[in-house]
This record gives structure tokens, sequence and C-alpha cells, in this order.
């Protein structure tokens, strides 16, 4: 997986999660996730088109940019965060979501 990032600590952050996963997950798990590497643009508009042009996978964006992303460029939002009371309270994923809309 080919993760976007528009900002050094983003980048760093990245490679920390990276390296996070190939020291927790089995090796079998690894080969089959595919290793995480870090994809550096310069915005988030150059992530969209990274991905547009499968340079890269996934990218972080903030409400108003994935409203753009899925409205203006067809992409498809596979993870939130709900927070509650300023706390993050958990991650929601959409993977049979997705996968419907892929087809």
């Amino acid at each position: 997986m080919r993760w976007c990032t528009v900002s050094d600590p983003e980048q760093r952050k990245c490679a920390e999660l990276a390296k996070a996963l190939v020291a927790v997950l089995p090796p079998a798990a690894v080969a089959a996730f595919a290793r995480l590497s870090c994809v550096r643009a310069y915005s988030t508009t150059d992530c969209i088109d990274k991905i547009r042009a499968n340079r890269a996978d996934v990218v972080t964006l903030d409400a108003g940019e994935v409203y753009s992303a899925v409205k203006q460029f067809g992409l498809v939002a596979i993870a939130k965060e709900i927070y509650t009371d300023g706390a993050l309270d958990c991650l929601s994923f959409c993977y049979h979501n997705c996968q419907q809309s892929a087809h």
C-alpha cells in the first residue's frame, strides 16, 4: 500500500507506521498485506492526482477534501475517525461498501 503524505510530519508518521506494522505483524501477514510505503506529494490535490495515476493508494483528508475527492474525482472513502467530546472514539471502515462501489 502506498500512502501519500503532504508534509514532513505526515511523512515521518507514515514511516513510523510502516516500521510498526513490520514489527508487529507475522512475516506472512506482512507479505500478504504488502508493505506500507510512503509517497511524498506537494498537496492533497497532488495526492489525489497520484492516486488517480496509480502512483499512490491512500491519503488522509479532512472532511471538505473528502467531499471534493469523492464528488469531483470519484475516489472512495475507506475509513473515518469518529470523535466524542474532542477525543477519538473509534475508526469506522467501509471495506464492504467500497468493494461494492468499485464494481
